[in-house]
């Protein structure tokens, strides 16, 4: 029987379906009691440092982070959302895993090789406050505002708002207000310890609904004869349907990502030891790849069956018939899991923010400060989340690219020259990237030239950025030798 390129999602569940959902999120929901009964515990800890010692522990684990769970929670949310990597495949085929893939392994091991041990010496707590140990307070505070933005979970919250909408038949309204409500219920539990406890249920859950889809569309269709047979050329094409040069871009948007990713910080500071810190980021580049193939596989396996679906809902539809019932309310699961913890991460950190690095809420128990900061946090996501329409990229644009163009080149540099540009410099100079990104991206909008069209905002930003850097760094560097 053929596969039909759109269905009803809530009309292809059954009660198996339902009862497996439910009992992943009420697994999810367990973890969460538990680590609030650990938390608990070590807050009644008599000691003279006491509210450091909470403070630590609700940010990043006490800092006793081990390495299967540090593999656990850096692999569930670094992922996202299966669905826009899977839409790549549907369209382009293997050109997914080398961009989505490949070029992601080399930041990976790049952060791990360079980065790690640069990054723990500080003893930081979060990015704003290792900002701070390198360039100074003012430099962390202007940082702060950028990083809260940056990581509201805007667009996991329309991840998971679009993905409730299917399963219930609801609002994207409602939908939002439902996903993020349940993310804030166990985030309110126990800070970055309930995150991670959680983080390990969706893991496995992802990791066995996306495979499920691979070995179900195998023994239904066959392997990579039946891929050659429905697939155009292109699908098994570097470039797939674009120009040589296009993949290539791809590297840059993962190094700049990567490198300056407050959730990957917030882990490599949590963790044990440098050395769980780097293997940890070794050992989750393995699950990455297995995901990266089975979603590849999987998009390219819906492209051969429903060539004419929605590429946005393809996968979606085509793993939906593909998979008996019961794997079906494992693989929905599996999609959620990919968006709740990524999205909770970061509503953390973003709440993080407020009420310790900015801070916002002063002279406050750290329990309430966390309870408000998360609350507000919510609030401003699910109003952003609404107003944007489910637009995803216009979220990106507007809040992403700001953050790297300012920040990308000063803290890599500032790893390997610390010290070399004043607190106000460094304002300075981010602030110059933020200026000229805002200003090239309006005179693109504007004149619309060919030049402008070709020369991304991003890249005039973070031009600007690095050109002023390193203008103090040689201004700073010749009066010292005029003093000496």
């Amino acid at each position: 029987m053929p596969l039909q390129e759109t269905i009803n999602v809530h009309n292809l569940l059954n009660k198996l379906d339902w009862t497996i959902f439910t009992a992943i999120l009420l697994l999810t929901l367990a973890t969460v009691v538990y680590s609030f009964i650990k938390q608990k515990k070590i807050n009644k800890i008599t000691t003279t440092n006491k509210n450091n010692l909470q403070l630590t522990e609700y940010l990043i684990m006490g800092r006793q982070l081990t390495l299967p769970l540090f593999v656990a929670t850096l692999s569930s949310t670094w992922y996202g959302n299966i669905f826009g990597v899977a839409q790549i495949a549907f369209e382009h085929g293997v050109y997914n895993f080398i961009t989505q893939g490949l070029f992601w392994y080399a930041s990976y091991i790049a952060f791990a090789i360079f980065f790690v041990k640069k990054i723990r010496k500080y003893n930081s707590l979060t990015l704003p406050d290792l900002i701070k140990n390198i360039f100074g307070e003012k430099s962390a505070k202007f940082s702060a505002i950028l990083i809260f933005f940056k990581t509201l979970p805007i667009t996991h919250t329309i991840g998971i708002a679009i993905l409730l909408q299917l399963i219930f038949n609801i609002s994207f309204s409602l939908a939002a207000i439902l996903g993020v409500c349940f993310v804030l219920i166990y985030s309110l539990f126990g800070g970055f310890r309930a995150v991670v406890l959680s983080d390990l249920i969706q893991c496995i859950c992802m990791i066995v609904g996306i495979i499920s889809v691979v070995c179900f569309s195998y023994s239904t269709f066959g392997g990579i004869n039946f891929l050659i047979t429905k697939l155009p050329p292109s699908h098994f094409s570097f470039s797939g349907n674009h120009n040589a040069a296009t993949p290539f871009v791809w590297l840059l948007i993962a190094c700049s990502t990567t490198f300056i990713n407050p959730a990957f910080y917030q882990r490599c500071f949590a963790a044990k030891s440098d050395k769980t810190a780097i293997y940890g980021i070794l050992c989750s580049l393995f699950i990455w790849i297995i995901i990266d193939c089975c979603i590849t596989a999987g998009g390219m396996y819906a492209f051969a069956t429903i060539p004419k679906s929605q590429p946005i809902n393809a996968y979606l539809t085509y793993s939906m018939q593909i998979l008996p019932n019961g794997w079906k309310g494992l693989f929905l699961a599996a999609g959620a899991a990919t968006i709740l913890s990524t999205l909770d991460s970061f509503l953390l950190i973003s709440a993080n923010t407020l009420f310790f690095d900015l801070p916002v809420l002063r002279n406050i128990n750290i329990n309430v400060k966390h309870i408000y900061s998360l609350m507000l946090t919510s609030i401003i996501t699910i109003s952003l989340a609404i107003y944007y329409e489910g637009k995803i990229e216009n979220v990106w644009l507007n809040f992403k690219s700001y953050f790297s163009a300012c920040l990308l080149f000063p803290l890599i540099i500032g790893y390997y020259l610390p010290k070399k540009i004043s607190d106000n410099q460094f304002i300075i100079a981010c602030s110059a990237g933020c200026i000229s990104f805002s200003l090239w991206g309006l005179f693109n909008r504007f004149y619309n030239t060919n030049i402008a069209d070709q020369i991304n905002s991003f890249y005039v930003g973070n031009l600007a950025t690095l050109c002023i850097f390193f203008y103090y760094v040689y201004k700073n560097k010749q009066n010292n030798l005029l003093s000496t």
